[in-house]
Parts: structure tokens; sequence; C-alpha cells
């Protein structure tokens, strides 16, 4: 089911009404809301005491969606799958993208989305003479990685992207 934790000592400045932390989840945590109650402990009267706050709401989202703006490719022929990676705002890492699942005889590369980049992307495909012409079912898939404390670094992987290809014939 996955599972999200959040260890800190930083201090606290209590003057302020608001403010944010990145709290990071396993792979297997659902993408949802969940309601959370923060505890921190104090000393008050040189005896420590636990506080609790109201619930707090905590939504879990992807590091990044994949949206497919374009396939096509001609039989025979040179063509492209593009789109563009959604980050996070938090989600840093370089994202590797692949054309899975593709018609028998159409091979398309792999392409790397690096954090600094705009976040489209192309990834250049090739038919061969004997793929018929037609729309055809594909799926992109990804894989990436989350720095962890003690530069640890666990894979990070989302759900593939279901996608049509359009392959035109000669």
């Amino acid at each position: 089911m996955g599972e999200f934790r959040v260890e800190t000592t930083e201090k606290t400045d209590y003057n302020k009404s608001e403010g944010s932390k990145l709290i990071r989840s396993s792979d297997g945590t659902r993408h949802d809301r969940y309601t959370v109650t923060l505890t921190g402990e104090v000393t008050v009267g040189g005896r420590p005491e636990r506080l609790y706050t109201p619930g707090v709401t905590l939504e879990i989202v992807p590091g990044y969606r994949i949206e497919v703006a374009n396939a096509r490719v001609g039989s025979g022929r040179k063509g492209a799958v593009e789109g563009v990676l959604h980050r996070e705002e938090s989600f840093r890492q370089p994202v590797e993208l692949r054309a899975d699942a593709l018609p028998t005889g159409v091979v398309c590369e792999s392409t790397e989305v690096e954090p600094e980049d705009d976040g489209r992307f192309r990834l250049a495909c090739e038919a061969s003479d004997a793929v018929e012409a037609g729309d055809y079912d594909f799926l992109i898939t990804s894989s990436s990685w989350l720095a962890g404390e003690r530069e640890i670094r666990a894979a990070y992987t989302t759900v593939p992207v279901a996608a049509r290809m359009e392959v035109k014939g000669r």
C-alpha cells in the first residue's frame, strides 16, 4: 500500500501562521488525499509536552504526468511521437521515456527529459514497408529516480500512458 512520513528536527518560527514542508512518499502510496495530524515536542516549565495539530489535508500526487500530442509515422518512412512531460515543482530528476507495445515493424528511440528542459519531448520512430496503414494503440512508459537522504536513489515510475499512433500508407 505504501507509506509517507516526515521526520524533522527543524526549528519552527512560531510567529508565522503558514508554511510548507516537502513530504516524500514511497512508490506504493496511492495518489489520493489524506488527513494527517502533526505532532511536536516542546518544553513547558521544564517539562516535555507533546502538542497535536488539528487535521491537515495532504495530497499525494505523481512527480510528473505525460501528455502525448502527436504520434505519426509513414509505412517505410520515419516519424515521431511528440508530447510534453509536466512536472510537479518539487520533482527535479531526469525522466526516461520509451514507446512500448508498438505495432510490429515500428521502432522508436527512447529519450531523456532533463529537469531544466521545457518538458517537450520527441521520440524518433521508423516503420518498415510491411506495416499496414491504420491507427494503433501503444504505450509511453517512463522511469526516473528519487533522491533520498544520504544520496540513496530509489527507482520511480508512473503508470504507462496509453496513446494512438497513426501509420500512413505509402
